[in-house]
Formats: structure tokens, sequence, C-alpha cells
């Protein structure tokens, strides 16, 4: 008799077993997959360009988030067998401002209608700023953007910034100084990982990226280097050197402005004179230019 009841329990117990493995398989699986996901939305937050796409991916982060706070939240009430409140989420840092391309001087937080802390990223691009009051208040700051500005040194709220992971500063008016180098590098900025200083006129030595790139090995510096010249800039190393039959050989003695001049008036000049004759002259032919321009 104690043979036969012991091996329906012996039974019974291997099924539990069986279900007890089966669930936790499905729990592992379950959040390899939740994993994934919130791989793949942080690299869309992160490394996508556009800025349509990583607010979709930050409202997607956000809802799943929010699901797992209820999952949790429903889970305890079942195990504990009576009510508790559910959990109240925490503001979330997952506004995109972007203040691109507006003309200004002057730059204040009254500009944007969501608190200083929700914003996660900054774009503040194409504009004639020098400054930026109130950066400090974001602190949760990821990304910011202030190219194409009137930047002669980088903010020192900066170091007040522990999340900011992508600074690009190029094509302002930065300088090479003693500032500069504090900032970025007594102490490093603790959570920078890309720092773009392109065309940015005075910093443009060698010795200047060298520094940076020592001193912020885990940082990825981009600078334009002029000085010295990188290998290729030039053809020879004189003016005598150069094979005069080459174009580029003929095109380097010319700066760029000079030679957006000299463009604008051999080839657009020419082309409006070209048609301030046609329109003078045959008009058949001038309905024959246009439709050729056309095509």
């Amino acid at each position: 008799a104690t043979e036969a009841t012991a091996a329906p329990m012996s039974s019974a117990l291997d099924a539990d077993e069986r279900v007890e493995k089966k669930r936790l398989k499905r729990e592992a699986k379950a959040e390899k997959k939740a994993l994934r996901q919130r791989q793949k939305l942080e690299n869309r937050m992160r490394l996508d360009k556009r800025p349509e796409v990583r607010m979709a991916a930050k409202l997607e982060a956000q809802e799943v988030i929010d699901n797992t706070l209820v999952d949790k939240a429903v889970e305890h009430i079942v195990q504990d067998d009576h009510p508790t409140a559910m959990p109240t989420q925490k503001e979330q840092a997952d506004k995109v401002v972007s203040l691109m391309d507006l003309s200004m001087t002057q730059f204040s937080l009254t500009m944007i209608s969501y608190a200083p802390s929700s914003i996660l990223e900054l774009d503040l691009s194409h504009n004639c700023l020098s400054e930026i009051p109130g950066l400090s208040q974001m602190k949760n700051l990821v990304s910011l953007d202030i190219c194409r500005n009137e930047f002669r040194s980088l903010p020192e709220s900066l170091r007040e910034l522990p999340h900011l992971a992508q600074i690009n500063a190029s094509r302002n008016q930065l300088r090479a100084s003693a500032d500069l180098l504090v900032l970025l590098t007594k102490p490093p900025l603790p959570s920078l990982q890309s720092l773009d200083l392109t065309f940015n006129k005075k910093l443009f030595t060698q010795s200047l990226l060298d520094i940076l790139s020592s001193s912020l090995p885990s940082v990825a510096i981009f600078m334009t280097v002029t000085s010295p010249p990188p290998k290729g800039a030039y053809i020879g190393n004189s003016p005598g050197e150069r094979d005069p039959l080459l174009l580029r050989s003929q095109l380097e003695p010319f700066t760029t402005l000079e030679l957006r001049k000299r463009w604008w008036k051999h080839l657009v000049m020419s082309h409006i004179r070209t048609m301030e004759l046609l329109l003078q002259g045959e008009p058949k032919l001038w309905v024959c230019y246009s439709q050729s321009m056309q095509n």
C-alpha cells in the first residue's frame, strides 16, 4: 500500500517539476526577447540621425517601461494577495527639442514648453548664438548640437551635465585655449562619447588633436587638421613642383572664396548673359533653349 501511494506522489512531483521547468523556459525566452527589443530601441534612439525615428523609438520605449511596471505591480498583488497602490512612473527625459535655423541671437528656457529636466536632445544649430543660459538645468541631456553658431568657447555649464554623450560644435569660432582644455579634460566629462570640432578655423593643429585624444581615449573626436598639412593635401612641396597641366595644380593657389567668385563670374554670369541675348534675339531660339534646359 505504501509503495502504491508513493508512486502517484512521485509522478505528481515529476509533473510539477516539468511545469516549473517550462515556466522558467518561457520566462527566460521572454527576458531575452525584451532585452533584444530594448537594445534595438536604444540603438535607434542613440544612433539614428533622423529625429522622427528617434522620437518614435523613445515613445515606444516609454510604452514598454509602462507595461513592465504594470505587469510587475499585478504580479506583486497576486503574490501578496492584498491590494497595493500602483507605482507611479518617474518623470522620464524623453523630449527632443529642435530650434534649428531660427536666426536666434539669444536663447532662453522660456522658448521651450517642456521642463528642462525632461529634455534628452537639444538642437540649436544654424543660429547666431554665443551662449546658452539655463543649460545647467537640463540634467538629463544626452545630445547637444550647436553647430553653425558663433561660439568662441564651449559653455562652462557642460561640466554640470552628467549624462551628456554627444556634442556637435562644428563650424563655430572656437579657439585653442587653456579654458577649452580644462573644460574637456580636467576632469573629463563623465559620459562623453562623441565630440565634433570640425571646421573651427582656430582649431586646426595636429598637436591639439593629439592632446585631446590622449586625454580622452574613450571619446571619438573629430577635428579638421590643416597644420601640418595632411599627406596628399598638396601636389609637390612647392608651386614649382606642380604639374601645370593638372586642374588641381591650377586651383590650389586660390582660396575657396576666390574660386566661388570666379565660378560665379565665369559660369553663372555668362549663363545669365546668354539668356539676355536670347531674349533680345530670336524668340524661337529662346523657346528651344528653355526647353533644353528643362530637359
